[in-house]
């Protein structure tokens, strides 16, 4: 299990994801050698994370996270969901915020068009995602209104 796991996520991970998710290694081993030694890398690739601009390889991803998810399934899994839940928000506030601010530049027809786009996007990622941004999201409702009363045209039933 922990291979296809680590097969499927390590696309997931950022640098700096890991060199978080390695500290657990050198933690448990007291050394960046045990650590690379039990995960499979040499001592070199983790120093070369180190450089601005070196890019971790996705097969040091993948022995990473399957050696993690040998040892510690509940916690990697942990950081795992807490990271694409975080990506997953940042991304559907971008969607929402692209949305709204081509509406609120708009004329009537596209408005109307990009508001109901605006509702049915709240709408399909609807829970858990669109809690982490509740307010966000009622604040360009609001503003959305707002936009409609000015254009004359009503949005209340869509919103």
């Amino acid at each position: 299990m922990s291979k296809h796991l680590a097969d499927k996520y390590a696309e997931l991970l950022t640098k700096g994801d890991v060199i978080e998710l390695f500290k657990l290694i050198e933690n448990r081993f007291g050394t960046i050698k045990g650590a690379c030694k039990a995960i499979g890398i040499e001592r070199k690739t983790f120093y070369d994370w180190k450089k601005p601009v070196k890019e971790i390889k996705i097969e040091t991803k993948r022995k990473l996270l399957n050696f993690l998810l040998k040892e510690h399934p509940i916690d990697v899994l942990e950081f795992l969901t807490d990271r694409s839940v975080k990506r997953s928000t940042e991304l559907l506030k971008l969607t929402l915020s692209t949305i709204y601010e081509h509406a609120i530049e708009s004329d009537v027809m596209k408005f109307q068009v990009l508001t109901s786009r605006f509702i049915d996007v709240i709408s399909k990622y609807d829970k858990p995602l669109t809690d982490y941004i509740e307010t966000e999201i009622s604040d360009m409702i609001t503003s959305l209104l707002r936009k409609s009363e000015k254009l004359g045209v009503s949005i209340e039933n869509q919103v």
